[in-house]
């Protein structure tokens, strides 16, 4: 019992030094060094289930929803310099269309995408905007 009670102490503790950090925005640096990070894991994470889907979309498309929600849930709680605020903004209102274009497909609907790849091209242009270097390469 006082395990635990020691053991919950210390990630209570633990949790409350994390969140007494800066509240105001991020460098640019710092900035695009959190977002990238976020990409190295996205990337190894569709990689993961793309592998574990063996050709069945679908299925890789209901596996990997949750985490594209948590990593746009990630993106969206970072504090942008005021430089690169309207580029975090557009990038994230494409994160949350590639998101309800997921949740389409698994419906069984065709999503409303754009057949010039336009989305997808600004999408990678954003990211080098802001710095986001692991999601270009």
């Amino acid at each position: 019992m006082e395990r635990k009670l020691v053991a919950c102490g210390a990630a209570l503790a633990l949790a409350l030094v994390a969140g007494c950090g800066s509240s105001g925005p991020l460098t640019r640096a710092e900035f695009a060094k959190q977002a990238s990070a976020m990409c190295v894991h996205r990337d190894a994470v569709e990689r993961r289930l793309i592998a574990q889907s063996h050709g069945d979309y679908r299925r890789a498309i209901r596996a990997a929803l949750p985490e594209l929600e948590a990593d746009a849930g990630r993106l969206a709680s970072l504090r942008p310099p005021a430089s690169l605020r309207s580029a975090y903004t557009q990038i994230l209102a494409l994160e949350r269309a590639a998101i309800a274009s997921a949740r389409q497909l698994l419906a069984g609907r065709t999503p409303s995408l754009r057949d010039d790849g336009a989305p997808l091209h600004r999408h990678e242009a954003l990211r080098i905007e802001l710095g986001m270097a692991a999601c270009n390469g």
